[in-house]
């Protein structure tokens, strides 16, 4: 064989052609196990890497290991081959995509288990913030989710605030989503715009993703930075599901009685309360009202010098000032949450009187 009649000759196994290619990469893209285990014994670096180009004329764009173009083209004995060599099954090209997140897109299950029998981390992330679990997901292959889902894998977030579960719920895949349920997935965590899974399965029409989503009790009512909730965006069957659900959960998201305490020693109407997901809960926790404020504006004088005095009433006129601030801003944020209670009433009322006069119809 002439390679092996070169390499005996010492001619060196690591060297780059004009296209930036080691003679490692070739003999692993081609399929030839036999080439990469001469090149091997003639110690060639299986953690070689390839730059990828557009053309010629181009900068690399990516780096490749032979391990993510074994992945890549589905050659397990090659695979096995390279990391009974050494090869590292973790080292990520200069996007951060491991050999593990090719594989998790490949159909073929044997590159992924191989690369996880050699202890390839889960939890590696590329670019986009992504683990190799929202791949699989993503080419909807379920027993590749089964092997990539852990604890962390399934809590991760995109660079986007897009969980696992998010990532299902947007591309309709009803089973995935029951099977990272069933792992614990947080069916109330939200992107960097607010949006649950279910705002992604509203909005994309996947009513049996819907339905799942609500029977684990999934809230309806979540409103993202646009003040939109997935009732208020619903449409057609859809919205007639969610008015389903509405009824059946009427128990547990009803309005409760109203509050006759005066307005001014009020934190958000109880009304409201009972209605707000968990997230906006916690954006009213601090509203008081410009009663109790007026109370904290004045700090008990401790000294009597004129000093000190001069620095108290600094003091008061800067803490007016952030409660003004404070206040104002709790303002704007009631009247945006009105507003979207609003929407949602009107959304009520209009779905009722299309009962009503469905009911007349009959």
């Amino acid at each position: 064989m002439c390679v092996k009649f070169l390499l005996e000759f010492k001619a060196d196994p690591d060297i780059f052609d004009k296209d930036g290619y080691a003679p490692i990469h070739a003999a692993v893209e081609r399929g030839s196990a036999d080439l990469v285990e001469l090149l091997l014994e003639f110690d060639a670096k299986p953690d070689q890497f390839q730059p990828i180009r557009n053309s010629i004329r181009q900068l690399p764009v990516q780096h490749w290991t032979p391990l993510h173009i074994a992945a890549q083209n589905n050659y397990p004995d090659i695979l096995k081959m390279l990391l009974e060599k050494g090869a590292s099954p973790n080292l990520p090209n200069n996007t951060r995509v491991t050999p593990l997140h090719i594989a998790a897109q490949q159909k073929a299950i044997e590159p992924l288990d191989l690369l996880l029998e050699y202890d390839a981390d889960t939890m590696l992330v590329d670019d986009d913030d992504e683990p190799p679990l929202f791949l699989a997901i993503e080419s909807r292959l379920p027993t590749h989710v089964a092997k990539l889902c852990n604890d962390q894998t399934i809590i991760d977030q995109n660079i986007k605030g897009e969980t696992a579960l998010h990532i299902a719920a947007k591309l309709g895949f009803h089973e995935i989503i029951s099977y990272l349920l069933e792992q614990g997935a947080n069916v109330y965590a939200c992107d960097n715009k607010g949006n649950t899974p279910l705002h992604f399965a509203v909005v994309n029409k996947h009513k049996d993703c819907v339905k799942i989503l609500l029977d684990a009790k999934a809230d309806m009512l979540s409103r993202n930075e646009n003040h939109e909730s997935p009732f208020v965006l619903s449409t057609g069957e859809i919205s007639a599901l969610m008015k389903y659900y509405l009824e059946k959960y009427k128990e547990t998201i009803r309005a409760e009685p109203v509050d006759k305490t005066p307005r001014s020693t009020r934190t958000v109407p109880s009304r409201l309360r009972s209605q707000m997901s968990p997230s906006q809960m916690e954006k009213t926790t601090n509203l008081q009202s410009p009663s109790r404020l007026q109370d904290r504006r004045t700090p008990s004088v401790v000294s009597a010098s004129h000093s000190k005095s001069s620095k108290l009433k600094k003091a008061q006129v800067l803490t007016v000032r952030v409660y003004e601030e404070q206040i104002e801003k709790q303002i704007e944020d009631m009247h945006d949450l009105m507003k979207s209670q609003l929407d949602e009433l009107r959304t009520m009322v209009r779905l009722l009187n299309e009962d009503m006069d469905n009911s007349k119809g009959q």
